[in-house]
């Protein structure tokens, strides 16, 4: 259980959530009227990001950061910051607005309907689940943001009793 087995699980959950919201697509010169498409999900980023017009409609799952945490009188603890960047073309700007928007809230609905994924890896609602969809002039593409932090699971403390009595890392100055 590390945080690239919770990234992969984090990017097949949003692949399930998103499979059936058909969404528009850009036309291209083999295609001037491609039909309506799920949008890709993609760990960190595209495969080819110089072609990310042609990409879209798609989502980025990315890892942002992990910490190790104990507060004082509890268990150690462990969390994972996950970003979700949404990609979308639409022809019609009020349009392509709402599909972001859609989007974004059935990605959000899910989460919270069931914030455990794999049994190990746990929303942390109290760190708060933030969406932004962007705005400004980015027509005919639309986009936003969710970010959200998941309890993992912490890495288990062991004694090494024979080493009680040696400097580690071993130093060849270490002269105890």
């Amino acid at each position: 259980m590390n945080v690239t087995d919770f990234h992969e699980r984090m990017t097949d959950f949003i692949k399930d959530v998103v499979k059936e919201e058909l969404l528009p697509v850009r036309p291209s010169k083999s295609d001037p009227n491609p039909s309506p498409k799920a949008a890709d999900v993609h760990m960190n980023r595209l495969p080819d990001s110089k072609s990310w017009q042609s990409k879209a409609p798609y989502i980025l799952v990315q890892v942002r950061g992990w910490k190790d945490y104990q507060n004082e009188g509890q268990r150690p603890k462990a969390a994972c910051t996950v970003r979700l960047i949404f990609c979308l073309y639409c022809e019609n700007e009020t349009e392509g607005t709402m599909y972001v928007e859609n989007l974004m809230q059935r990605v959000r609905e899910r989460i919270l309907r069931y914030p455990i994924i794999g049994s190990q890896y746990k929303l942390i609602l109290e760190e708060g689940m933030e969406a932004v969809p962007y705005d400004g002039d980015t027509a005919p593409y639309y986009g936003g943001e969710m970010e959200s932090v998941w309890e993992i699971p912490t890495i288990r403390m062991e004694s090494r009793p024979w080493l009680d009595n040696v400097a580690y890392p071993l130093n060849p100055s270490y002269s105890g």
